[in-house]
């Protein structure tokens, strides 16, 4: 750590013919870092507020897989699967600028008798309006879901199925651009 950012160095062990594997100490400097290593600096800055509880209308049941989307003028949402005010399923938070939430957990997909919902995703755009991606199914088996949500939470689709494939489809990912467009 070289004053507040994180330098990251990355090499790849697998360069000799056909995926042979290569003494990496014996290129380059003497080291296993030589001049075809790829680095990556990471700013880190100071955490502003104080910590409060995103899901603060239902604490009991589990809640897991949290991920979150923040646009540039502040506004995030957080989702997560498992317990919540409306039964299981996947559910979306809207935090205000400042870190503050508004309103009440949003349900965004319930869980159907016997599936279970895995890995939720989301994304942002500059307006607001957001986006939910996840994974349901049984087993091995399971299909990508998505639902788009107005800047406000509220639903402008319903729930629609991503994937074309149902075997092994339980974790999902997203992003968007600042026009709504998302993949």
């Amino acid at each position: 750590i070289v004053g507040d950012a994180i330098t990251f160095r990355a090499w790849d062990q697998t360069v000799g013919q056909a995926g042979q594997k290569v003494d990496l100490y014996s290129i380059g400097d003497g080291s296993a870092f030589s001049t075809a290593t790829d680095m990556l600096a990471i700013s880190m800055l100071p955490a502003v507020g104080s910590d409060f509880l995103v899901n603060a209308t239902h604490t009991s049941g589990d809640q897991t897989s949290p991920a979150s989307a923040t646009n540039a003028t502040g506004d995030s949402v957080v989702v997560w699967s498992g317990a919540g005010p409306s039964g299981d399923g996947v559910y979306a938070q809207l935090l205000a600028a400042g870190s503050t939430t508004a309103g009440s957990p949003i349900l965004v997909g319930a869980r159907p008798v016997g599936q279970w919902q895995y890995s939720p995703s989301v994304a942002i755009d500059s307006a607001g309006e957001f986006v939910v991606t996840w994974g349901e199914g049984e087993s091995n088996n399971g299909s990508v879901y998505a639902r788009r949500f107005a800047a406000n939470g509220t639903p402008q689709s319903n729930a629609f199925q991503v994937s074309t494939t149902s075997l092994y489809n339980h974790v999902s990912s997203v992003a968007m651009d600042d026009a709504g467009r998302f993949v």
